[in-house]
């Protein structure tokens, strides 16, 4: 079954449960999912590639996590808290993340492949360390260990 018609059907047993947090998330990603196949050329009813859907739901989830941030900063607990509920609901459909120690190894690879020795190199590795990343890392993490391995 595609990560598609798996939130559709998950939509369905939501609303079925009466689950609100769940049914907002779900229907924003649906609706997410719709805008990207019309940018695509696709008619509103056809099918995105998972990696796509991924993609749509990780651009989501980042939002989210931006919001909590700025939520807290501001101290507005009920909204972070609503935020936070949502991000659970949209990582349940990532891909585990890789732990920092995990990072660390693929960056200190490509540190050695590019030839960076120095913060000033940051630029140079972070693409190909991103791209071998994708999805798997994030950007947050990636960069902090990258900064801490060329300056050490």
């Amino acid at each position: 079954m595609s990560l598609q018609q798996q939130i559709k059907d998950d939509l369905k047993a939501s609303m079925r449960e009466k689950n609100a947090v769940k049914v907002s998330v779900l229907r924003n990603i649906t609706s997410e999912i719709t805008n990207q196949l019309l940018k695509e050329g696709q008619t509103p009813q056809g099918a995105l590639a998972d990696e796509s859907v991924q993609n749509v739901i990780e651009r989501l989830a980042k939002q989210r996590r931006e919001s909590v941030q700025q939520y807290e900063q501001n101290d507005r607990p009920e909204a972070a808290l609503q935020e936070k509920q949502e991000l659970e609901v949209l990582e349940a459909y990532l891909p585990e993340k890789m732990s920092e120690d995990e990072v660390r190894v693929i960056v200190i690879e490509k540190i050695k492949e590019t030839g960076a020795s120095s913060p000033s190199d940051i630029g140079k590795v972070m693409g190909p360390i991103m791209q071998a990343l994708k999805g798997k890392a994030d950007g947050e993490t990636v960069k902090k260990v990258v900064t801490e391995e060329l300056s050490a």
